[in-house]
């Protein structure tokens, strides 16, 4: 087995999202429970707002019909002003280095406001390209996005190595016949890798 490309998750695995503490100031703004606008940010809304099918604005005025509030466009502000992704120490370090051996993409479920913020922080510089959920109309752990980046990458599955936080989205990359490791820490990873015989 010779690994060749290495692909890795941004969310959970580069950086860490404070989507979740958004959520709850946002839930403190309108009055209701955080229980309540976190359980109404996710399933098929936040397939919707990940695969590009609404903005964010369409999003958040859905949210609040949801719980019983009412939309105001400063909430949508406050999403995109508070938002903060920093990076987890030494990962954008150990891509950079994997990048002078291997072929390094990415594999987001991102918003259209999220990929282009990150962007502008040039987050995505290291990989040779980056597959948007929001670009494709479908996010993880759906084949079809694990397919389109192997159609880019134009190397077999069994030579591809995908990085995850989340079992589910692992699982979706072993379905598809590649080699997957779910993402806990810098140490583990680095520990993983070697297993696979990736040389850092």
């Amino acid at each position: 087995m010779v690994i060749k490309a290495l692909i890795f998750d941004v969310g959970g695995v580069l950086i860490e999202p404070n989507e979740r503490d958004i959520a709850m100031h946002i839930a403190a703004r309108l009055g209701v429970g955080r229980k309540k606008v976190l359980s109404s940010t996710q399933g098929k809304m936040e397939d919707r707002i990940l695969t590009g099918a609404i903005s964010a604005s369409t999003f958040w005025r859905r949210v609040c019909r949801r719980v019983g509030a009412r939309y105001d466009p400063t909430i949508t502000r406050t999403w995109l002003r508070e938002y903060r992704a920093p990076l987890k120490p030494g990962m954008r370090k150990l891509v950079l280095s994997l990048a002078k051996r291997y072929v390094v993409a990415a594999i987001t479920d991102v918003s259209r406001e999220r990929e282009r913020y990150h962007e502008r922080r040039h987050l995505y510089a290291p990989f040779r390209f980056v597959t948007y959920s929001c670009a494709v109309g479908v996010r993880k752990p759906h084949k079809k996005i694990y397919l389109l980046t192997l159609r880019r990458l134009r190397v077999p599955p069994k030579e591809c190595l995908f990085i995850d936080d989340k079992p589910e989205n692992v699982r979706g990359a072993r379905s598809v016949q590649m080699h997957a490791i779910r993402f806990r820490n810098i140490r583990q990873l680095r520990r993983d890798l070697k297993k696979y015989g990736v040389v850092l």
